[in-house]
């Protein structure tokens, strides 16, 4: 992705679009927090989107025996994907509810210590089975909205999209000072269109597939769940 804009130039922008260059009836600290929050609601509409991810980390967890609780990074938002090393082969992990708890830890099979379910828990995520040795898993996430600080700082609105952030803090300008925002809100309008209908098709040719995720009983390790070693 290439179109990034600091926010000393989104701020000038917000400035024109409201017709207040000079005016400082709104503060520049203002207009900041403004930008802030309305780029957070865009990054919103990416994520929500589901096509190939625009913003993705990865969180390496070794486990350790008899420890089922690890720490997500402080940056997560979303998970996305989670997957085990196992015997050679990658293994999707997925995830359990508070009800099957005691079902998972209760049954008894083969591999009895071997973590492939995971739940989020405020900011941790557990593992069931509860891990008996170190485990490699791996945790695709999406994270949280950066927050812009200085001027210098930037964000990428991959093809101009953050021109809908730059209207959605016109709005709380114009709001501010009590002005009308029907033209401020209607542009907004068009752009969101226009991102929620070009944004899940970040690969056009190779759209995105239901994925089986049935719960296998006994929560084996099923070879349905194996991938291939990169």
């Amino acid at each position: 992705m290439a179109r990034s804009r600091t926010l000393g130039d989104m701020r000038s922008d917000v400035r024109l679009r409201a017709d207040m260059p000079g005016n400082q009836f709104v503060t520049d600290s203002e207009i900041n927090e403004y930008l802030n929050q309305s780029l957070a609601e865009l990054y919103d509409l990416l994520i929500a989107a589901r096509g190939q991810e625009y913003y993705i980390a990865t969180q390496t967890i070794t486990t350790s025996a008899a420890t089922e609780t690890y720490a997500l990074p402080a940056t997560h938002y979303e998970t996305l994907y989670v997957e085990l090393d196992y015997s050679g082969s990658r293994v999707r992990m997925g995830s359990y509810s508070l009800h099957e708890r005691a079902e998972i830890i209760g049954t008894a099979d083969a591999n009895p210590g071997v973590p492939r379910r995971f739940r989020l828990s405020a900011g941790n995520i557990s593992f069931l089975p509860v891990p008996d040795a170190a485990y490699t898993i791996r945790h695709f996430y999406a994270p949280a909205c950066p927050r812009l600080t200085s001027d210098s700082d930037s964000f990428d609105g991959v093809d101009g999209w953050e021109e809908y952030a730059i209207w959605r803090a016109v709005v709380y300008v114009r709001q501010k000072e009590d002005l009308d925002v029907t033209v401020a809100a209607g542009i907004m309008g068009q752009l969101r269109a226009r991102i929620e209908g070009l944004a899940p098709f970040r690969a056009q040719q190779n759209t995105e597939r239901v994925t089986d995720v049935t719960r296998a009983r006994l929560y084996d390790l099923s070879p349905s769940r194996y991938l291939p070693r990169p």
